[in-house]
């Protein structure tokens, strides 16, 4: 699964990160055998953090790690 976010400054930022929402969704996927165990969510982002403010982006990107969601930054 692909997902992308636009270039700040746009309607949203800062509240709609929803790689995390689909993990889960992928998650349960995967327990009821719907998706493969392979699957993998990556992220792609022109700019050079998830959020603006450093406590919220340092959070996301350990929940991301933890969660296996791979993060493309640039």
């Amino acid at each position: 699964m692909l997902l992308y976010s636009p270039k700040f400054p746009y309607k949203g930022e800062g509240s709609d990160f929803y790689a995390l929402y689909y993990e889960h969704f992928l998650r349960q996927d995967i327990l009821q055998g719907l998706s493969s165990r392979d699957t993998k969510i990556h992220f792609y982002s022109p700019n050079k953090e998830l959020y603006r403010f450093p406590y919220a982006n340092e959070v996301a990107l350990d929940e991301c790690k933890k969660r296996g969601i791979e993060v493309h930054f640039g």
